[in-house]
């Protein structure tokens, strides 16, 4: 903890800022505060209610929560939660070593979930603009989510029957209390942000669940459901923790800025505090490249003569390409090849990682996973080349919003441009590939 939330939190008066918030901002150095600020509403009662409403939006949560105790009593019945061996508490010198506590990570983020849920679902717990300021929240590059909380999410997802549904339904359907809207909009802020404050609130330990970055996922959300993101996540997890020998987090967009603040929930414009109305981009996204080694690319679609039709705006418009001089894409244009490759802010995240030394990896969709399993199998490398880089001088790439185009092209040039990101993707194709040779 920095030593100024100290100081900020042990301040006295109308105007003292908890020490709850000066914990969930750790981790990060603290501004000096130029006026006391009001206490910010927390999440709700100190205390939940016991029993859920019995409602029929909670069927599928009381589902969740008598499962989860099912399996933690047949646990507890077969024993697989024990204390080491005592012959295990020796190194191979015969040395004494400290006996480490059963890993209950699993239990406190599935438990952490329940809260979350429950308090979403009670309207009295909804706020109208976000709890902190940008200021004194936990910035983007110490909001990576771990192994457990992305099983956890995906076992959810499966249990309410919704882990098919696209990325923009699960993100911002707010008749669903597993949305992601829903589930935060009890701070306003993040969800990785908001199990930090519902865990300090319930004094349950965020140890294992939320915290520094170590790579940073990118993805397209067209066409993409979060049964097959949370799988591709979990894959890189394993996958990473294994070469690494130790548990690593990632931060993925979707869990790691405000969904409500970005689809506009709270308003634009307006009265209302400094900063609380549109998502803090740079203390997002930007600052996980300054701590994150790793960037990894979400593969989909990726499957033989697979086409999706270019995205449209709201006034069913063909979004623009991020090189001006291609002119206009042409209606009805129906696109090839991995969604995250033709869209300028994922190109973007990508050679912004690859300029700050980033190892750059690859994941696939489930689909894809086994097409080039399939292709490699048989020794079609060059067929894989063609199936992700279909665009391999990246001259179709769109963009939503036409005034993000300097700012990216000007982050794409310092990065080394598109000739440093085609060579990093190709490297990343071949290790990709020697992956596959060997599963």
């Amino acid at each position: 903890m920095a030593p100024k939330a100290k100081e900020t939190g042990k301040r006295k008066g109308k105007g003292k800022v908890t020490q709850k918030v000066a914990k969930a901002s750790a981790g990060q150095p603290q501004p000096k505060l130029e006026k006391e600020l009001p206490p910010p509403k927390l999440l709700g009662p100190p205390l939940l209610p016991q029993q859920p409403q019995a409602s029929g939006s909670n069927r599928a949560l009381q589902t969740f929560d008598e499962m989860l105790r099912r399996v933690a009593a047949l646990e507890q019945q077969a024993g697989t939660v024990e204390q080491p061996a005592a012959a295990a508490l020796t190194d191979q010198a015969g040395r004494p070593q400290v006996a480490m506590k059963p890993d209950d990570t699993r239990d406190r983020i599935q438990t952490l979930l329940l809260h979350i849920l429950r308090d979403a679902e009670d309207s009295n717990n909804i706020v109208s603009i976000p709890i902190l300021e940008h200021r004194w929240r936990r910035r983007g590059s110490y909001r990576g989510l771990s192994l457990p909380v992305l099983e956890s999410l995906l076992e959810l997802y499966e249990v309410r029957g919704e882990s098919n549904r696209m990325l923009l339904e699960t993100c911002r359907d707010l008749q669903s209390p597993s949305s992601i809207c829903s589930l935060t909009r009890t701070t306003g802020l993040s969800f990785a942000e908001t199990v930090v404050l519902t865990a300090d609130r319930e004094g349950i330990s965020c140890e294992g669940l939320v915290g520094k970055a170590d790579g940073y996922f990118v993805y397209g959300w067209l066409g993409t459901s979060i049964g097959d993101l949370l799988r591709a996540s979990i894959r890189t997890l394993r996958r990473q923790e294994q070469l690494h020998g130790r548990g690593r987090k990632l931060f993925i967009d979707l869990f790691g800025a405000s969904q409500n603040l970005i689809c506009g929930r709270y308003g634009r414009h307006g009265a209302g505090r400094e900063g609380a109305r549109a998502e803090d981009y740079d203390a997002t996204f930007e600052s996980v490249f300054d701590v994150c080694d790793t960037v990894v690319l979400h593969l989909s679609p990726l499957a033989v003569g697979a086409q999706w039709p270019a995205p449209l705006d709201t006034h069913r418009v063909v979004h623009q390409y991020l090189d001006e001089s291609m002119g206009s894409p042409e209606v009805g244009w129906m696109r090839e090849g991995p969604v995250a490759l033709t869209r300028a802010w994922c190109v973007k995240e990508l050679a912004q990682g690859l300029g700050a030394g980033c190892s750059l990896q690859l994941e696939s969709d489930d689909a894809g996973h086994a097409t080039l399993l399939e292709l490699v199998g048989r020794g079609e490398i060059e067929r894989v080349h063609e199936l992700i880089l279909v665009d391999r001088e990246f001259r179709h790439v769109q963009i939503r919003r036409a005034s993000d185009r300097a700012r990216i092209q000007r982050i794409l040039e310092a990065a080394g441009g598109y000739a440093r990101l085609r060579e990093g993707l190709l490297e990343a194709i071949d290790l990709y590939v020697s992956q596959l040779q060997l599963a």
